[in-house]
């Protein structure tokens, strides 16, 4: 059996080898936490670039909306969506009767579209100048459709550069220099209701 003597303040075998382990530990702790940063960071990295990718991929969509509302016995939906190729979006009026045959009277055509930037008019469209009434039978449908070209728009931005919410820069950009509009419809007949979709038009690159 081996012995060992304990010098007066020395330390035993065991002391020593507990020390001796204890800065190898120290080491191994402090190897693996840079290694689970380096992980965390590179996970981030990752979740910024699929955020990006996804909401890169909603911005690319066709812009739809639409909002409705009754009057005359008559359903009315206002729709908008955007043509992927040229950025111009397209409007809609959809009319339906409720029930049996409905007939409206206008008064200098069917009704006008407003774009507008807060309390700012930025252009109008006429909906079928001209039209004196509208008579539907039942199952049957009204659609007048309305083109409001891309360039109309940035025509605007580019004269109210201080309209342009722009957002801040940095490494991954979610949100684009944008107009915040609404487009209102209303009808050419009394106490026509209307409605209105909010909507954020892109500008495009100067």
């Amino acid at each position: 059996m081996s012995s060992y003597t304990i010098q007066p303040g020395g330390d035993s075998p065991a002391e020593q080898a507990l020390r001796r382990y204890r800065p190898e530990e120290k080491a191994r702790q402090k190897t693996k936490k840079r290694r689970i940063t380096a992980l965390l960071f590179v996970l981030n990295i990752v979740a910024i670039i699929l955020l990006y990718i996804f909401m890169s991929g909603r911005e690319t969509d066709d812009g739809y909306r639409s909002s409705s509302f009754n009057y005359n016995n008559c359903s009315f939906r206002f729709s908008m969506t955007r043509e992927k190729e040229t950025g111009d979006i397209i409007f809609s009026l959809t009319t339906r009767p409720v029930r049996d045959t409905a007939a409206i009277a206008f008064r200098g055509g069917m009704g006008e579209i407003v774009i507008s930037h807060g309390s700012t008019p930025v252009l109008s469209r006429e909906i079928a100048p001209g039209l004196p009434a509208l008579r539907l039978a039942p199952g049957e449908i009204d659609v007048r459709r309305i083109l409001v070209e891309r360039r109309e728009l940035d025509d605007f931005a580019r004269g109210n550069p201080g309209a342009v919410v722009t957002p801040r820069k940095s490494l991954v950009q979610f949100v684009r220099p944008h107009l915040p509009l609404t487009a209102t419809v209303s009808l050419r007949a009394e106490r026509a209701p209307g409605t209105s979709l909010k909507f954020n038009f892109e500008v495009s690159e100067p």
